[in-house]
This record gives C-alpha cells, sequence and structure tokens, in this order.
C-alpha cells in the first residue's frame, strides 16, 4: 500500500514537471520565433536606416554624376531590404500595442523616404547651389523625420522585449535578490 502510493506521488509529479516542461517550450518557441526575430529584423531596418543617411550626406557633398548614381543605387538596394524587412516584421506582431507601434513606423518611415527622395532630387542636379539646397533641406527637414524613425525602432525593441518577459513564466527579474545583506560591504563604508 505504502509503494503504490509513492509510486503514484512520483507519476502525479512526472506528470505535472511534464507539463511544466511543455509550457516553458512553448514560452521559449515563441520567444526565438517572434521577439527575437522581430529585434534582430528591427536592428535591420536601424542599420539600412542609418546607411541611407549616411549615404544621402556622401550624395550632397559629391559632384560627380557617376558617384551620385552609384550612391542612388546603394540606397535602393538598402531601401529593398528595408521594406522586406517591415513585410516580415509586420507578420511576427502578437500585440495590438505592437501593430499600433508597426502602423505608425511605417508612417515615419514614409515620410522619410519621401523626405530622402525630394532631397536626392536637389542633389541630383550636381551643382554647389543644389548641393548646399539639399544639405539645408536634409537638416530641416530629412534629419528631424530620421530621429523620429530610429526612435520609433527602438521603441518597438523595447516593446517586443517587455512583451517577451510578460510571456516568460519566470520573469527574469524575478531572479534578483531582495536581500542586501548578502552584499559585502566595503570596508571604507560606514
Amino acid at each position: 500500500m505504502g509503494f503504490a502510493a509513492v509510486l503514484l506521488a512520483v507519476v502525479a509529479l512526472g506528470i505535472f514537471a511534464h507539463a511544466q516542461i511543455t509550457s516553458i517550450n512553448r514560452v521559449a518557441d515563441a520567444l526565438t520565433q517572434n521577439s527575437l526575430r522581430a529585434c534582430y529584423l528591427v536592428g535591420e531596418m536601424r542599420s539600412g536606416a542609418i546607411t541611407q543617411y549616411l549615404l544621402l550626406h556622401e550624395h550632397i557633398a559629391s559632384n560627380s554624376k557617376v558617384a551620385k548614381a552609384a550612391i542612388e543605387n546603394q540606397m535602393t538596394a538598402s531601401r529593398a531590404r528595408n521594406s522586406k524587412n517591415m513585410d516580415e516584421l509586420g507578420s511576427l506582431v502578437s500585440t495590438d500595442k505592437q501593430r499600433e507601434i508597426i502602423g505608425a513606423l511605417k508612417q515615419t518611415r514614409t515620410a522619410y523616404t519621401d523626405a530622402r527622395g525630394d532631397v536626392l532630387k536637389v542633389s541630383s542636379i550636381g551643382t554647389d547651389a543644389s548641393n548646399k539646397q539639399a544639405l539645408l533641406m536634409e537638416e530641416q527637414i530629412v534629419k528631424p523625420i530620421y530621429t523620429k524613425y530610429i526612435a520609433q525602432q527602438e521603441g518597438l525593441v523595447e516593446l517586443s522585449k517587455a512583451t517577451s518577459w510578460e510571456k516568460s513564466p519566470v520573469h527574469p527579474l524575478s531572479r534578483v535578490p531582495v536581500s542586501t545583506n548578502s552584499i559585502p560591504r566595503s570596508k571604507w563604508t560606514r
């Protein structure tokens, strides 16, 4: 009788442990498939935005039509990668807040791309005067939109991290000790 009770308790604990492991595995899969991928895609988009911003400055500084054309080709390729990443990112969202932020990010990206295109048109003329005008346009129009675009990307990464922590059965901050008694004090501290 006693052996049967112990065996039953062990089986029950085994079933409970299996259920917990399955739950943790499901959360881990969601984190690796969605949250981490979303962070990676936003990082790639940020890299692309920075690259395009730097290329825009290079375009403005150049007086060579050939160099400007090569820069425009690089910008087109970078923009295509960012579009692909934005589409994939849209497929990974899981919360209304993420959808809202991605919608705002898309609007800002469109404004950024349009403003950058206007600067490129002026810069493509290739004269000193047009380059000065393009630089002024960049400072007054493109830079504020660019700054907002980068900030929104960072906000999306922070939201993805927070969302993944909420889904976690063990919150990472729950491992922080609450007692400071175990922290050694310096001999200089009184």
